[in-house]
């Protein structure tokens, strides 16, 4: 195993399996843009298994009350970085009950994945570049 990073300041350090990391952030919503203020319609369970966070895998986690680390627990490698926020400290402007979100293309029926873009955070079809299906995460509101 190689030499861990440093902590961070501010932040509790965890190992933690994956299926724990997910039930951690139950009802929490993902957090971006400036000062991760906008609120998206969707869940950080959804973004974690958008992203291929394995429930039976150990993590490193750094965690405080607005951002979380997500780090190999075994190499150290950097695998996410986010914001979130629970409804509660959220100013909503769509109701996040009317959003639904499908997690497979319409157009061929491959998985979407979690992406980030010059315009923010989407959906894109895992089979890009021969299939170039993409939708957009709704805004449900501001912190």
């Amino acid at each position: 195993m190689t030499e861990k990073k440093p902590v961070y300041n501010g932040y509790n350090e965890k190992y933690i399996i994956g299926s724990e990391l997910k039930a951690t952030f139950e009802n929490k919503y993902y957090a971006t843009g400036r000062h991760h203020s906008v609120i998206l319609g969707i869940t950080i369970p959804e973004y974690l298994r958008l992203i291929n966070i394995d429930n039976t895998q150990t993590y490193r986690i750094f965690l405080n009350d607005y951002f979380c680390r997500i780090m190999d627990g075994e190499t150290d490698k950097l695998i996410a970085f986010f914001g979130y926020s629970s409804l509660d400290n959220i100013k909503i402007c769509t109701d996040p009950e009317s959003i639904k979100l499908e997690f497979t293309c319409p157009n061929c029926g491959a998985n979407l994945k979690f992406k980030e873009g010059k315009f923010g955070e989407f959906l894109g079809c895992s089979k890009y570049p021969s299939c170039k299906y993409t939708t957009k995460i709704p805004i449900i509101g501001n912190c």
